[in-house]
């Protein structure tokens, strides 16, 4: 959403610190996450968890860049 929000004439610095930004938040979230997700699957289903959590992750990316091109 923030990236969606500048203009033509930003710097590259700008854009860079907006990815930065993304990333550290995404670092955050997401490695907790992951790990408490493969932490309470099974043994013997640690590979499918893995897998579908894989899976939802990219639904998530690829609906999230339809919803930029197809907006309300």
């Amino acid at each position: 959403m923030m990236l969606s929000l500048l203009s033509m004439s930003v710097t590259v610095w700008v854009v860079g610190l907006h990815l930065a930004i993304f990333g550290v938040g995404q670092g955050m979230f997401q490695s907790p996450n992951n790990s408490n997700i493969m932490s309470t699957a099974p043994k013997n289903k640690v590979g499918l968890v893995g897998g579908l959590n894989a899976l939802v992750r990219s639904i998530g990316m690829v609906l999230g860049i339809l919803c930029m091109f197809f907006p309300r």
